[in-house]
């Protein structure tokens, strides 16, 4: 993660040919914000069969490693757009 090349929040990387691509954080958080305004059972829907770009892991295992995540903000231009 982190701000690298003007792509904020974007991973891409991995060695021996393994590449991952993570969402951009700011963007992750208003996709479960906005699961989880559907309600618990959405939210868990979402969380549970959404994956990472490896396939295999879901976005809940993502953000139990990263919880700061839920924590980001968006820049001001796009607070109200995203939640903030």
């Amino acid at each position: 993660g982190g701000e690298s090349g003007g792509v904020p929040n974007s991973s891409v990387g991995g060695g021996g040919g393994n590449m991952s691509i993570l969402p951009c954080r700011v963007y992750m958080r208003h996709c479960v914000l906005a699961a989880r305004s559907l309600g618990p059972e959405a939210e868990a829907s979402f969380l549970d069969h959404t994956f990472l770009s490896d396939r295999v892991t879901p976005l809940r295992a993502h953000l139990s490693r990263n919880p700061s995540i839920m924590e980001e903000l968006p820049p001001p231009s796009l607070a109200e757009r995203y939640n903030g």
